[in-house]
């Protein structure tokens, strides 16, 4: 296919779109056929310095067949989908360059069918895949990094100067869609409820960072948020979410020991504590669809 709506300020490029979709392919021992396209700034005979920042819009029509993630039947279809979407985000990471930027509650759709689909949708504020940070900086203030509820804890962070939007980052969020979705989506119904008062903070550019902060720790995780968690979720909070808060939690007491002893971090890992694996061994789960001919941690 080819659309004619990728296009600059300037002027207007086509945009070819070789393959459809994030999909994990049932047939083929659930490995992922992946979207590639080839944006305007990808073109040999278009020169952007990287001090311009250009906006790029792709438009796809296509009928409705997803549902919202909150329109799950149960918790079981509910990890499939959510498992189709970090893996698929892995995949676009590793093999397509590409970093989402904005994953959240309402970017993850489901596919009814014999065997439900998780759908990563919304790649417009997508990035590609820098060689390092300091090529990443240049962009980083430019950059919109994420939906208030979702985003990392040092991309709300006042403190931080200029974070660079890492795929730790992106992982971080998930962890946060997984709170969300346990406090706010009723699959009986499958309606998502009200924003509940004391999880209100979250939505507060001036308290957010204070309440990651919290969450991060442990503290507002049991003792505000555990109360709030609806039946349905109780059992995937204690196997998911509390497994993965403590990742978190030892990985951001690690990076603040680095930053404070002057002592050697890798940021994009810090120090190897968050990656796909080991996001993927806190929740008991094995990664599915992954080509064994690929080595190497995709995060560095």
């Amino acid at each position: 296919m080819e659309f004619k709506s990728g296009f600059t300020s300037k002027e207007i490029y086509p945009v070819n779109f070789v393959a459809t979709g994030w999909i994990f392919d049932k047939d083929a021992a659930n490995k992922i056929r992946i979207a590639t396209f080839t944006l305007p700034r990808n073109h040999a005979n278009l020169k952007v310095a990287c001090q311009e920042h250009t906006r790029h819009h792709v438009l796809l029509l296509a009928p409705p067949l997803c549902n919202n993630l909150w329109e799950v039947r149960n918790t079981t279809e509910f990890k499939r989908v959510f498992l189709d979407c970090v893996e698929s985000h892995y995949h676009a990471y590793y093999a397509g360059c590409i970093l989402h930027h904005d994953v959240s509650g309402k970017r993850i759709m489901v596919s009814h069918g014999p065997d439900s689909v998780g759908v990563l949708n919304d790649f417009d504020m997508a990035t590609e895949r820098l060689p390092d940070e300091n090529d990443a900086q240049v962009n980083a203030a430019h950059r919109r990094t994420g939906t208030l509820p979702f985003m990392a804890l040092e991309l709300v962070n006042s403190h931080e100067t200029k974070p660079v939007h890492l795929y730790r980052h992106d992982l971080e969020s998930f962890f946060y869609i997984l709170i969300w979705a346990a406090t706010h989506y009723d699959f009986e119904s499958q309606t998502k409820r009200k924003t509940p008062a004391m999880m209100r903070d979250l939505l507060d550019p001036n308290t957010a960072a204070y309440v990651k902060l919290d969450i991060i720790a442990g503290l507002h995780l049991h003792a505000v948020l555990t109360p709030l968690v609806l039946a349905p979720f109780k059992e995937l909070w204690q196997t998911w979410v509390v497994p993965l808060s403590m990742l978190f939690c030892r990985a951001h007491q690690q990076r603040m020991i680095c930053i404070r002893e002057d002592s050697p971090l890798d940021n994009t890992t810090v120090n190897g504590k968050i990656t796909f694996e080991t996001f993927m061994a806190a929740i008991g789960e094995t990664p599915r669809g992954l080509d064994p001919n690929l080595e190497g941690d995709i995060s560095k």
